[in-house]
């Protein structure tokens, strides 16, 4: 965004397209909030994570043992499949020699992707997406894998 915006009120969703827009409002619909509380519960949760990448690249928090997401804490330092590098996608668990966040993965199973698509979808081999889930299911503390 450039130039200076006197009212950010007044432009909040001006930059957003508006197809990305629509979903917003039928999502805040559904999660029974207005568009202005799904948004600020956005950016809100980008400037939490931005903050979490920052500590981890200045050195002032342990160097990524631990990924949370959704609620869910996972500790990857013990899979051989995953590693973790300030310089890699601002320290987040990725495939070793990939930028594929383990996230990702995890993310599209849970959201119901089957492993073969996610394979298919991202260019990783099977076996490669299988084991990282088969790992998610041993070492996920707040809920299981389905």
């Amino acid at each position: 965004m450039s130039g200076n915006v006197t009212n950010p009120e007044k432009n909040l969703h001006a930059f957003v397209p508006p197809a990305l827009l629509e979903q917003a409002q039928a999502e805040a619909q559904r999660e029974h909030i207005t568009l202005d509380e799904l948004v600020r519960e956005a950016v809100e949760r980008r400037l939490k994570e931005c903050e979490r990448h920052k500590l981890r690249a200045s050195g002032e928090a342990p160097p990524g043992k631990r990924w949370s997401s959704r609620r869910e804490t996972i500790d990857w330092s013990q899979c051989s499949l995953v590693e973790i590098d300030p310089e890699i996608q601002s320290g987040a668990p990725v495939l070793k020699g990939t930028r594929m966040t383990v996230d990702a993965i995890v993310g599209n199973f849970d959201y119901g992707v089957s492993a073969s698509e996610i394979a298919e979808q991202f260019e990783i081999p099977l076996e490669r997406v299988e084991a990282v889930l088969d790992y998610v299911k041993s070492h996920r503390l707040a809920h299981s894998v389905r």
